[in-house]
């Protein structure tokens, strides 16, 4: 079963934003599982939503320089609705 610490996932999806930007392919969607179970281990871990933002926007900064612009919306996107995925009432229906 693989490890699916908090920090475990954060290194993974930071790896993947550093490669998906050295490739300079776009964002593949891989991306997208990696934002999602990264938040939702944080969300499960205690951490506030707003923190996440936070540090993954600096995450993002560091890591793709002037193709910020590409992966921010998306990537900030994806981990949101990661975050809070599986937390409505309306979903659980």
């Amino acid at each position: 079963m693989p490890d699916t610490t908090p920090e475990l996932l954060r290194a993974a999806l930071i790896e993947a934003i550093r490669d998906a930007c050295d490739a300079g392919r776009g964002i593949p969607a891989s991306l997208e599982a990696a934002a999602r179970d990264h938040a939702r281990a944080q969300r499960e871990a205690g951490l506030p939503v707003e923190k996440l933002i936070i540090q993954m926007k600096d995450a993002i900064r560091r890591e793709t320089g002037q193709q910020e612009f590409l992966f921010m919306p998306r990537v900030i996107g994806w981990t949101v609705a990661g975050y809070f995925a599986g937390t409505s009432e309306r979903e659980e229906a």
